[in-house]
């Protein structure tokens, strides 16, 4: 890359320079490329193909058609150190000589292996996989794997820092993946990436941080770690993985040291898994401590009044507090009058984290101000109160987006027969901003009724749903924007809980609705808007529909998450696909590509190995999400990819200079486009109402032929409207116009008789179809062909297109004398007349053996004829048994058989 684009610059400069020297001024400052970034790669995976496997995984060599699965090549992922990067690579070796001697005379090969073994050795053998074990993560291992949170601050970095700023995170791991929440002070420059690091200071993971709609609300950084290896797991378990914020784009090896990031320990701390509010305390300007800050988890119940605080900390102690140190916890509102007042002692202060717990009733009033952002905590030093830290309690700092699928599936049992008439299908997502508002997006298409109203409701049921919010105001042109100022603590546990949802009435038509739940608001979740998927008939009851998050990551991989609702559709065996259709005109050619294969009403994942023209496709809009049926094979949703931002490094380079190059592994489908229509490789049709040309589509090119007529034996043809050739019909069947036969797409009246088309050749004037005139069902009566005189190798066609091979003209035999000829018969009685025999138009003497003949093939020679006393007598070739399997052919008729092996120790008797 660099240097395509360096060359073109090198000669401009060398241009300039020589007409620099001849009238420019001396002092000209050169022409200077603008230095390019390019990211290391920094993978925790291993890509072999388009297979990814994780660090400590092996596998077998699959090199593809047409050579297969090497099973003497073994390849492992293992973990390589550059500089203070782990990086993962795959490494390949041959297995084959390490194959152990048999212990056994005769080894097989079994199918997959790569070394002979005998069935003793199964076991031991190299060529044996020892592959670490690929299960699902169990709700147990998942529970355990909860819980995880970091303080960042001066003093918890890896190298200690002097600074005031703070920040604190969330993490949650979901199928294998880390899923981040972060939230920095606002004296802090914007994060610009994210490192995963071990105790050590190496970089396991590098995730680069880009602006979007979500961050820019809420003010927190979210992100998600994809498929962490089990080696990293264990270390979180273990609680021996650090993170580290960078304010600057991070340096490329070799050029410059690691920036001085803030950092911290990633650790298991109470509260985490219900938690409801969370703070960020930054200390206050009087306070001297440097390097320090803290955060607190915040569970609130509104059942009985009452919060919990957990609060992990560090700078509020002076330097002379050394033991037993009383602390003051307090929370206090937007007037400074306190809500909450308590004094917490610490027994021994730490230097870096120290955590405290408090519980305490409230009233109704203070929740509210609590979810209204409108509380502050502080933690200071009972003796030493410039020792304090404080900060907003706010929304709980993880990174949550709520969505729904908005059909008449949705509804109650009770509402189904008033619901299942409507044909409208929508969908909702929302989040939490930074003051605590909710900020809500519903979209509704194909409404067969005018919108009489857009609902937050809780509860399920006619007579058990509550009505907290009415959006109807806010609904237009099919969309309704807006947020939701003030909810209560109640409502928040019911938005996290998956107990509230959107319900959209359409009049006498009914309604949708659809039951908001939460998601970690991460990749393919912070594109702009989710995509719709809706049935293809959109005439029938809106009883199924989806929800997809579409997106590609900066290694070019699509990243998918779909959601479906729907009456049975949840229970089917599903497949997806992505089609590329490059133009949207009727029967264009598509290119169809299998995503995956699910079973239940959500699948998440990636696709890898996507080639240059499916990637200029999805960014053109040019791509269709597919949800099939598999057992039926027929779509059931549906959507079009629109707007789908790829990175710049995903998109095709293209300048002038470039030619276009064809992708190895993409194969481009033969179609053909003629008079604004697209026809498939071997598809016939006929130019408008021309009947008497028939066009096909032959090597991607349309290609058209005059239509043959064929010979008629009655003495008036006829020919029906439609047809090209007249035909000889019953009297009875003149005047039918509709029966017919149906062929390569065209019809045929009952009666009429025609050649065949057959793709690429053409017309087959050798054959004569006719379509039935009881049954409808069409007969081909290929010509028949006279023997042949000759062998069949010998004969040939005289032209292409002939029905039948002829024999080539036979050589005129010597002209015999008549005397020659009497002897010749005389010979031939004498040989008869002496046991000889008479076989074919042969003659052979008594006793003489021969291969018989067998046109067209030739000579037999695995059967043997002998003459015998005037009789003829054949016989086949007999084969020995073998009594094991053979291994290659003696001759032509028999195979040879395995020889024994004799055994070394085996002793010889004389």
């Amino acid at each position: 890359m660099w240097l395509e684009n360096a060359v073109p610059v090198l000669m401009l400069l060398a241009l300039l320079g020589a007409a620099g020297a001849a009238r420019g001024p001396k002092n000209m400052p050169p022409l200077q490329e603008e230095p390019t970034r390019k990211r290391p790669v920094i993978s925790t995976e291993c890509q072999f193909g388009k297979q990814l496997y994780e660090l400590g995984q092996t596998w077998n060599a699959d090199l593809g058609p047409p050579f297969g699965v090497m099973y003497c090549i073994r390849c492992s992922c293992v973990a390589v150190q550059k500089k203070r990067r782990i990086v993962a690579r795959s490494q390949c070796r041959n297995i084959k000589n390490e194959c152990p001697v048999p212990s056994c005379d005769e080894p097989v090969l079994l199918p997959g292996r790569c070394c002979k073994v005998c069935e003793a050795d199964l076991k031991n053998s190299p060529d044996v996989a020892q592959d670490i074990p690929h299960h699902t993560m169990t709700e147990e291992a998942e529970r355990n794997l909860k819980g995880f949170a970091a303080i960042l601050t001066g003093r918890t970095s890896l190298r200690e820092l002097n600074t005031r700023s703070v920040a604190t995170a969330r993490f949650n791991f979901h199928k294998k993946n880390l899923y981040y929440s972060v939230v920095y002070s606002a004296d802090m420059a914007r994060p610009k990436a994210i490192h995963f690091l071990d105790s050590e200071g190496a970089i396991l993971e590098e995730q680069l941080l880009t602006d979007n709609a979500y961050r820019n609300a809420s003010g927190k950084v979210c992100g998600v770690w994809w498929r962490v290896p089990r080696a990293y797991r264990q270390l979180l378990r273990d609680e021996k993985v650090h993170i580290a914020l960078l304010t600057e784009p991070p340096p490329l090896p070799g050029i410059a040291d690691e920036p001085r990031a803030l950092g911290g320990q990633v650790a298991r701390y109470k509260g985490l898994n219900t938690e409801l509010f969370s703070a960020l305390l930054q200390a206050a300007p009087e306070n001297p401590a440097r390097g320090v800050g803290g955060t607190a988890i915040v569970t609130a119940s509104s059942s009985a009044p009452s919060i919990h605080l957990s609060v992990v900390f560090s700078g509020a102690f002076s330097p002379d507090d050394v033991a037993d140190v009383p602390l003051v916890v307090r929370l206090v509102n937007d007037k400074q009058q306190t809500v909450l007042d308590e004094v917490i002692r610490i027994h021994k202060p730490s230097h870096e984290l120290n955590t405290l717990e408090v519980r305490s009733a409230v009233k109704n009033g203070d929740l509210r101000l609590l979810a209204r952002s409108k509380l502050q905590l502080i933690v200071q030093s009972k003796h030493h109160p410039e020792y304090r830290l404080q900060g907003e309690v706010t929304v709980r700092i993880g990174c949550d987006m709520f969505q729904a699928s908005l059909s008449a599936a949705e509804a109650d049992d009770a509402e189904v027969a008033d619901h299942a008439a409507t044909t409208a299908s929508g969908l909702a997502w929302m989040y939490l901003t930074r003051d605590g508002s909710l900020l809500y997006n519903v979209r509704l298409d194909d409404a067969d009724a005018a919108v009489t109203g857009v609902h937050l409701v809780a509860g399920k049921g006619r007579g058990r749903r509550q009505e907290l919010e009415d959006l109807t105001q806010h609904f237009a042109a099919g969309w309704a924007n807006g947020s939701v100022d003030r909810l209560t603590p109640r409502e928040l546990e019911q938005l996290y809980a998956g107990e509230l949802s959107l319900s959209v009435a359409l009049g006498t038509a009914g309604a949708v609705r659809g039951r908001l739940s939460a998601h970690p608001a991460a990749d393919p979740r912070l594109v702009d808007a989710p995509l719709l998927l809706k049935r293809p008939d959109l005439k029938t009851p809106a009883t199924s529909v989806g929800l997809a998050w579409v997106t590609v990551d900066k290694d070019c991989n699509l990243l998918y998450e779909i959601s479906i609702v729907g009456h049975g559709l949840e229970q089917r065996p599903l497949e997806l696909y992505v089609e590329d259709i490059p133009v949207l005109a009727p029967n264009a050619p598509v290119s169809r590509k299998k995503v995956v294969e699910f079973y239940g009403p959500v699948v998440e994942g990636f696709a890898i190995g996507l080639n240059e023209i499916e990637l200029s496709r999805l960014h053109s809009g040019m791509s269709f999400l597919n949800v099939v049926d598999q057992k039926t094979n027929t779509t059931v949703l549906q959507t079009r990819i629109e707007t789908l931002r790829l990175p710049e490094t995903c998109l095709p380079h293209v300048s002038d200079n470039d030619l276009p190059q064809q992708q190895v592994d993409h194969v481009p489908e033969r179609s053909c486009f003629y008079e604004g229509s697209f026809y498939k490789e071997g598809e016939l049709w006929r130019v408008g109402s021309d009947v008497c040309t028939l066009c096909s589509c032959k090597n991607g090119r349309p290609a058209c032929e005059a239509m043959p007529c064929p010979p008629t034996n009655c003495p008036n043809p006829t020919k029906k409207r439609g047809d090209c050739c007249p035909s000889c019909y019953n009297v009875s069947m003149v005047n039918e116009e509709n029966r017919g036969c149906q062929l390569g797409g065209l019809f045929h009246h009952a009666g009429s008789t025609w050649y065949p088309f057959l793709h690429p050749n053409g017309f087959d004037k050798c054959t004569l179809c006719t379509c039935d005139e009881v049954t409808n069902q069409i007969r081909f009566d290929r010509q028949k062909c006279p023997p042949l005189s000759c062998l069949e190798s010998e004969a040939y066609r005289p032209e292409k297109s002939s029905c039948c091979k002829v024999c080539p003209p036979s050589k005129v035999p010597p002209l015999i004398p008549p005397t020659e000829q009497q002897d010749e018969t005389k010979c031939s009685q004498e040989i008869l007349k002496y046991g000889g025999c008479s076989n074919r138009n042969e003659i052979y003497i008594n006793g003489e053996r021969w291969h018989p003949m067998l046109l067209p093939y030739g000579k037999d020679k695995c059967v043997t004829c002998q003459c015998k006393d005037g009789k003829v007598t054949c016989s086949r070739k007999e084969c020995s048994q073998c009594r094991r399997k053979s291994l290659s052919k003696d001759d032509e008729c028999c195979k040879q058989c395995r020889r024994h092996k004799v055994k070394s120790g085996a002793k010889r008797h004389s």
